[in-house]
C-alpha cells in the first residue's frame, strides 16, 4: 500500500523533510545509488525505503547502530547525544568508565589506572588542538 505525503503524520512528515534538509536531492541519489527521479519522488511522497533511510542516517552520523540497545544515542555535532537527553563530550565518557572501573580495587591500582586516564585525556584534549605548538627560540630561562 502506497501513502502520499498528506497521509503521514507529522512526525513522519518532519523526518521525510529533515533529510532533505540536510542534503540535496542530488547528493543523495548518489549515495542511495538511485536516480535524481526516484529520489524527487520521495521528496514529494514522503515514502523513503527503510534501506535507504538507514543509508542516510548513517551518513549523517544521525544513527549509530541499528541495535535496539542503541536507540535513542546519536551524535550530535561533536557530542554523543543519550536517550535521558544529555550530551556528552569524548572526555565525559571515558571518565565515567574510569570511575565505573575504580570500584574497591587497591591505591595502586587506582592510582595505575587514573594515570593511564589521565594521558587519554590529555591526549584528546591536544588532538583539539589546530594549530601547530610555538617552538621556543633562543635560551632557556632558569
Amino acid at each position: 500500500m502506497r501513502f502520499t505525503y498528506s497521509q503521514l503524520d507529522n512526525s513522519q512528515k518532519h523526518k521525510s523533510d529533515r533529510i532533505f534538509h540536510y542534503l540535496s536531492v542530488e547528493s543523495v541519489a548518489k549515495l542511495c545509488f538511485k536516480s535524481v527521479k526516484t529520489v524527487e519522488k520521495w521528496k514529494l511522497t514522503g515514502c523513503i525505503p527503510p534501506e535507504s533511510k538507514r543509508l542516510i542516517r548513517k551518513h549523517l552520523r544521525l544513527e549509530l547502530c541499528h541495535k535496539p540497545e542503541w536507540f535513542g544515542f546519536y551524535m550530535e555535532g561533536e557530542k554523543l547525544r543519550l536517550p535521558t537527553g544529555q550530551l556528552v563530550q569524548p572526555q565525559q565518557v571515558v571518565l565515567g568508565l574510569a570511575l565505573l572501573e575504580l570500584g574497591m580495587e587497591s591505591e595502586m591500582e587506582i592510582v595505575r589506572k587514573l594515570n593511564r586516564i589521565v594521558r587519554v585525556l590529555e591526549h584528546i584534549r591536544l588532538s583539539k588542538i589546530d594549530a601547530p605548538p610555538k617552538e621556543t627560540s633562543g635560551k632557556r630561562n632558569r
